[in-house]
């Protein structure tokens, strides 16, 4: 049989010290709190005090590539196509579209956002509700040169899904449906981030 060491007291307590450590650092890694992993999922849509336009999205450092009509997109006051990242060599393409309230980019927004995004978008290619804009929405020849993933060469439609932020409808690139909504998370994310500091 193998007898016990015993561990000068100092040590003892240094070691007890840092056991506690570990597993308070496990506790909060795990969510073990109030604040876990339910409070921390992402919503498509999220109300806002805030009315945006696009000079918010500018401070946060988005590039704008083109302006739409909005004359044909019910309820809309703006509508912006253009690109953001995390990064200068992280970047996504976005359609932003701006309504007067967070009720009307619900009520109005939703509808159309669904029609250009997801798998189910090919239906309405020839034929969408808004026109504006409707070329920029698909991919007709191979895409090239895009450091997010995406596949190359895939065809169809640019913007996978989209989230509702306040009076915005931000309809995102992404390789699948689950990477486009969570580059719309990334850029919420920025614009959250100036009013907490």
């Amino acid at each position: 049989m193998f007898a016990a060491k015993r561990l000068p007291p100092a040590v003892g307590r240094i070691a007890c010290a840092a056991g506690l450590s570990v597993a308070l650092a496990l506790a909060f890694a795990c969510g073990g709190g109030e604040d876990g992993p339910a409070e921390a999922e992402f919503q498509k849509v999220t109300a806002s005090d805030q009315v945006y336009a696009i000079e918010d999205l500018l401070a946060v450092g988005f590039k704008k590539s083109k302006q739409y009509d909005v004359e044909g997109l019910p309820g809309g006051v703006d509508a912006w196509s253009g690109f953001w990242g995390t990064g200068p060599y992280d970047r996504t393409d976005y359609e932003i579209r701006f309504y007067a309230s967070h009720e009307d980019a619900v009520e109005q927004g939703t509808p159309l956002a669904e029609e250009v995004t997801g798998e189910d978008a090919a239906l309405y290619k020839d034929n969408p509700t808004w026109e504006e804009g409707a070329k920029d929405r698909w991919r007709s020849s191979s895409v090239v040169g895009l450091t997010r993933g995406l596949q190359s060469g895939r065809l169809g439609n640019k913007y996978l899904d989209f989230a509702i932020f306040g009076n915005m409808v931000m309809l995102s690139e992404g390789e699948d449906p689950a990477a486009a909504l969570e580059r719309c998370r990334l850029l919420i994310d920025a614009l959250r981030a100036p009013a907490a500091e």
